[in-house]
């Protein structure tokens, strides 16, 4: 008589092994990819509505500024002689000339410290009105003449030259005409760069603060432009003008304070926000 088998004997043989575990793992695996799906979809559709937002923006300026003392000043003057001897006038600048120089080379002042211009040219402000015409058609009206010599002075140490006693001097010596000077600190590069950063911070604040007042999440910031005109010259104070100091004989000058000057730097920040 044939053996009788067991159901579970029986289940065995028709059934493949492990198949329960094997399809619990592919529907596991489709369930994740379907969560991650959904998870990209939700986070691009996020993106799209942020990038559809409405944005705002504004703009803010920041400043700092720090008040030097002037290092560096630069000044004109001139050795001016008129009248209808010019080999006479030329010889009495000349002479003039020389010794201003050699005045301000004692001084440590050379090179490109001091630039020399000398010229020649008809004085049309002393023709008079009612000279006659010249008595025959070859002979030539003479008309004066004015021989000048024009000085532009860097003095790059006031430290230790005083600018009013060199004025006085050169005035003494017989100079004339001598223009307002224009000073410079000496480490104006180094104090705007310094003060540029300050800006930029200065500007940074103010724009956070007012983010915080509009309740606005800033996304962009453009970047920084600078509207200052930090480290340019500036001029001393103007003295009167003056028969003394614009006139064509030698006169005493008045003095020429350098005093100091407040640079300033200037920055723009737009900031864009939701």
């Amino acid at each position: 008589m044939p053996n009788k088998k067991s159901f579970e004997e029986v289940s065995a043989r028709v059934q493949p092994p492990h198949t329960y575990p094997v399809l619990s793992f592919i529907v596991g695996l489709m369930a994740i990819s379907i969560l991650i799906a959904a998870g990209v979809f939700a986070y691009t559709t996020y993106l799209r509505f942020e990038e559809e937002r409405v944005t705002s923006s504004f703009t803010v300026q920041g400043e700092a500024s720090q008040t030097v003392a002037a290092r560096e000043a630069s000044f004109s003057f001139s050795v001016v002689r008129q009248g209808e001897d010019v080999p006479a006038l030329n010889e009495e600048v000349d002479t003039v000339t020389n010794d201003i120089r050699t005045y301000l080379n004692d001084l440590g002042l050379t090179g490109n410290d001091i630039q020399i211009n000398k010229q020649t040219y008809e004085d049309f402000s002393r023709v008079p009105f009612d000279v006659e015409p010249p008595a025959s058609e070859g002979e030539e009206l003479l008309r004066p003449q004015v021989v000048a010599t024009t000085f532009n002075v860097t003095v790059d140490d006031l430290d230790t030259l005083n600018l009013n006693e060199i004025i006085r001097e050169v005035t003494t010596r017989g100079a004339s005409q001598v223009t307002p000077a224009t000073f410079t600190a000496g480490n104006s590069e180094e104090v705007c760069r310094v003060l540029v950063d300050r800006a930029i911070e200065d500007a940074r604040e103010r724009a956070e603060s007012r983010l915080q007042a509009l309740g606005g999440e800033a996304i962009v910031r453009t970047e920084v432009q600078e509207t200052g005109g930090c480290g340019e010259s500036f001029y001393g104070p103007y003295f009167a003008e003056t028969d003394a100091a614009v006139g064509s004989e030698a006169a005493p000058a008045p003095d020429i304070l350098s005093g100091s000057e407040e640079l300033r730097a200037r920055v723009n920040l737009q900031v864009e926000y939701r």
